[in-house]
């Protein structure tokens, strides 16, 4: 059988979205009928959590404009040390499904130097999904566009570049990176003009991973729970009142319970039963379960439509910023025909809540569901040669 190897976010083990796409291409590929494995790779060494702080410190310091920023993130990291024990519990439970479930390096890789000894014996290698070419994270490196395996077996499957402008500057590195990757795709409409004006040929728009799987294939991945009350479910990333307030609203209306998957300081105030700890399953099981999700997540949006569930999405971004990640949300939604489901900060509740046809937008992914795995089968044939045996269940 041929070997994929996978280079993707870093640290998967982390959980929910990086995890779930990883998941998601890893299961792909595997029931395109090759022998799949991720490799555990991090584009620096870790420094300790103290050496990393003062790090940031030390940065903030020299630039005032980056106080608020990481005033943001103190609050977060206070608010990890609150639930750390949940948040280690939760870790080892993506490590113990990571181990019976997903083939992974043994060996982490810390550094793209790392990669160059390596001497993989891959068939082909794939980068993706999330925003591993962002270059204002950690997109400038060149792992992520595989520039340590051999150019005829590159594939890129849905990275994002997570912004909606590219500067001269970046517009010359993000050239010279990817313009030997034979097999391009990225995940946002948006993204993909970027690419193809960067390197002069067409980049097929893809869907994230996560959507190429069936719904039946999620039902499996969650678990029923008949024990719970309706609740409305919410994930959000921010620490804005806005987005909390219209869930109470909502919860009101609807004589819904909240439940919070806590990731901010402000989900410690937030009246609501708190769900830590987590593990894959449980995650993805909170979406399953709700009768209304409220999120600033993108792939909360995902398992909502993959639920087929109501939802209100929150823009957090509130000024334009240069790395614009709510693009990704917004080329989502556009596509299946649910702008209406983005609420900007202080915007007014509708009056009704309407029920979202799940039927059109079903209809919608299914096309573009096929698209994207035609891509994927081709630029996999392509890279290694043969055919592929797809599973039934994809």
């Amino acid at each position: 059988m041929k070997r994929v190897g996978i280079v993707t976010y870093r640290d998967i083990v982390d959980g929910k979205g990086r995890f779930l796409q990883a998941y998601a291409l890893y299961n792909v590929i595997e029931k395109l009928g090759y022998k799949a494995e991720i490799i555990d790779y991090y584009p620096s060494t870790p420094e300790s959590g103290d050496a990393e702080i003062l790090h940031k410190f030390k940065r903030a310091i020299k630039n005032p404009k980056r106080w608020n920023n990481y005033i943001k993130k103190l609050l977060h990291i206070r608010m990890i040390k609150i639930y750390n024990d949940d948040f280690v519990e939760s870790r080892r439970s993506y490590e113990c499904f990571i181990r019976k479930n997903i083939r992974i390096t043994e060996e982490k890789y810390y550094g793209y130097e790392k990669l160059l000894k390596a001497h993989f014996e891959y068939d082909a290698y794939v980068c993706g999904s999330d925003q591993i070419w962002n270059p204002y994270f950690q997109g400038l490196d060149d792992a992520y566009y595989l520039r340590f395996a051999p150019k005829d077996k590159r594939i890129a499957y849905a990275p994002s570049i997570g912004i909606t402008q590219v500067n001269k500057e970046f517009r010359d590195i993000l050239r010279e990176k990817i313009i030997d990757i034979p097999y391009v795709s990225v995940r946002e409409k948006s993204g993909a003009k970027i690419v193809s004006e960067i390197i002069g040929r067409e980049v097929k728009n893809v869907l994230d991973p996560t959507l190429l799987l069936s719904q039946k294939w999620w039902y499996d991945l969650s678990e029923d729970d008949e024990s719970r009350k309706p609740y409305i479910l919410t994930f959000f990333f921010s620490n804005d009142k806005y987005p909390r307030k219209i869930a109470k609203k909502i919860a009101k209306i609807k004589g819904l319970e909240i439940i919070s998957i806590p990731n901010s300081f402000a989900d410690i105030f937030l009246k609501a039963h708190k769900e830590v700890p987590l593990g894959p399953r449980k995650f993805v099981s909170l979406f399953k379960n709700a009768s209304f999700i409220c999120t600033e997540s993108f792939h909360g949006v995902v398992l909502a439509l993959i639920y087929n569930r109501p939802f209100y999405v929150f823009d957090r971004e509130k000024t334009e910023s240069k790395s614009n990640i709510f693009s990704r949300v917004l080329d989502l939604l556009e596509m299946v025909g649910l702008e209406d489901r983005i609420l900007k900060n202080n915007q007014k509740l509708p009056n009704e809540i309407d029920d979202i046809d799940y039927n059109k937008v079903n209809s919608i992914l299914e096309i573009k569901k096929k698209n994207s795995l035609d891509y994927l089968k081709e630029a996999l044939e392509k890279a290694i040669g043969g055919s592929y045996n797809v599973s039934s269940d994809i």
